[in-house]
């Protein structure tokens, strides 16, 4: 069961996809996987809610088992043999966030393909206004990164029969991404 997933966005440099796409789906996912902490991974291509093309963005989940350990591991790794990068990605365009559900998860819970919803607030946004309902996240106080998280809150509806009837606080927002997710990768698990 994972208490936690790390929300990766990422995006290749123009005309650079396949040099990207084969460096993150082949190593980079294998290289954290590896990590203590981490369960698992899978890779999503990001299409736009309203024509369903494909965006230039990806995203990956990472499944949290420990977030201290994982936290700890990736700012250890990060940039070195154990977790090279690749000049082939877009590091503005980079971004993660890692939060926590705010529903019990069972261990064969999944994300798959859905509709992915996250906000930035203007101000910090009360957790416990929030129902406690499947595909409904807010952001960890711990990230892997120094600042503040990108986006505060993520409301996850699946495809596969995870219905999210979450109201959107309406609160002021800074920034909304709204896209649907289409896997790209198997899950991949820690050996």
């Amino acid at each position: 069961m994972s208490n936690y997933f790390y929300f990766v966005f990422t995006r290749p440099k123009t005309g650079q996809d396949e040099e990207f796409n084969h460096w993150y789906s082949k190593r980079h996912i294998f290289d954290l996987v590896a990590m203590p902490g981490i369960a698992a991974a899978r890779r999503y291509r990001l299409l736009d809610t309203a024509t369903k093309a494909e965006t230039p963005d990806y995203l990956a989940i990472y499944e949290f088992s420990d977030v201290d350990l994982a936290i700890s591991g990736i700012a250890e790794r990060r940039g070195t043999d154990r977790m090279p990068s690749t000049e082939a990605i877009d590091r503005d365009a980079s971004k993660g966030v890692v939060f926590k559900p705010l529903w019990e998860v069972p261990g064969d819970w999944r994300f798959g393909s859905g509709v992915l919803d996250l906000i930035k607030f203007d101000e910090p946004v009360d957790a416990a206004l929030l129902n406690p309902e499947v595909g409904v996240l807010v952001a960890n106080h711990k990230q892997s990164r120094p600042g503040p998280p990108v986006f505060d809150v993520a409301f996850f509806t699946g495809d596969e029969g995870t219905k999210n009837n979450q109201a959107v606080p309406s609160a002021d927002y800074r920034s909304r991404l709204s896209a649907m997710m289409s896997p790209i990768t198997e899950r991949v698990t820690a050996s």
